[in-house]
């Protein structure tokens, strides 16, 4: 988001991308790391400058005194979209939904919802954090994908990877699908549960919710949220609009990206200055 917006600015009104301060609000404090790589910048400029978490932001707003009952409502709508809307699938974005929807659309013409198709089958492999998606047809595996939230079941998805990935293989006289997709989140129940969330609210009495129905409440939020499904054609209108003639070079600016080794130059700052 922050290349789009970035360089939608340069396009639409010439603005330099080092003029243009992008502030993003997120449920996890790694990403403030992740705007940091160097990945994430173009001629020396971030697209992302600062990252903020749910749970800071609340702070901040406590700090100064703000009432948000007692504020107007705003009358200034910026130009951009401002509308709140959800994606189906996980609370952690619904990228396995979305790729498992795509592919068996474009790869296999089979027009299918991850949720509600009779040919998809979802499984707990070991806990409500490490989910199988198989879609079959006629007996036969055409994808299958796995969601792995939590260290415990990343630990168990890498020693089932190993020499497996999405290959097929031979298991006890069956060939495997294995996986061709993996959705993997380090904290438990994903992204609406991250370290960076607020944390139950309570009195000085006692706490109005436990970490598990607080969970389920902060899930309950995201899943009421209005969904709206992707269109190719409006992602593609919106290139054109933004990017003209460029829209490929655009695409590749916005979209595409890679990840680079870190060389960890710092050592342990308890020992700076000590003779160990």
């Amino acid at each position: 988001m922050g290349a789009l917006l970035k360089t939608m600015y340069i396009r639409r009104w010439g603005v330099s991308p080092d003029k243009v301060w992008h502030l993003s609000v997120m449920p996890c404090f790694d990403k403030k790391l992740e705007a940091s790589r160097e990945d994430f910048t173009e001629k020396g400029v971030r697209d992302v400058d600062c990252v903020i978490t749910t749970a800071e932001l609340v702070k901040m707003i406590e700090q100064r005194g703000v009432d948000f009952v007692q504020l107007p409502e705003s009358q200034t709508v910026s130009n951009l979209e401002t509308r709140m809307v959800s994606h189906l699938g996980s609370s952690s974005g619904g990228y396995l939904h979305h790729l498992m929807t795509v592919s068996a659309q474009s790869l296999f013409g089979l027009d299918v919802d991850v949720a509600e198709a009779r040919g998809v089958q979802v499984r707990t492999v070991r806990n409500g954090d490490m989910m199988e998606y198989t879609l079959e047809e006629n007996g036969q595996v055409k994808l299958r994908m796995a969601r792995c939230y939590g260290f415990r079941n990343i630990q168990n998805l890498v020693r089932k990877l190993e020499g497996k990935g999405g290959k097929v293989v031979k298991k006890k006289g069956k060939e495997d699908h294995g996986w061709d997709y993996v959705e993997v989140m380090a904290c438990p129940s994903g992204c609406v549960n991250g370290g960076g969330q607020l944390p139950p609210p309570n009195t000085n009495l006692e706490q109005i919710y436990s970490p598990k129905e607080w969970l389920q409440q902060v899930e309950r939020n995201y899943q009421m949220q209005a969904v709206e499904l992707p269109s190719e054609e409006r992602v593609e209108a919106l290139y054109i609009d933004w990017f003209g003639d460029q829209r490929e070079q655009g695409r590749q600016r916005c979209v595409e990206t890679g990840y680079h080794g870190v060389e960890f130059t710092v050592g342990n700052p308890l020992l700076l200055g000590s003779r160990w």
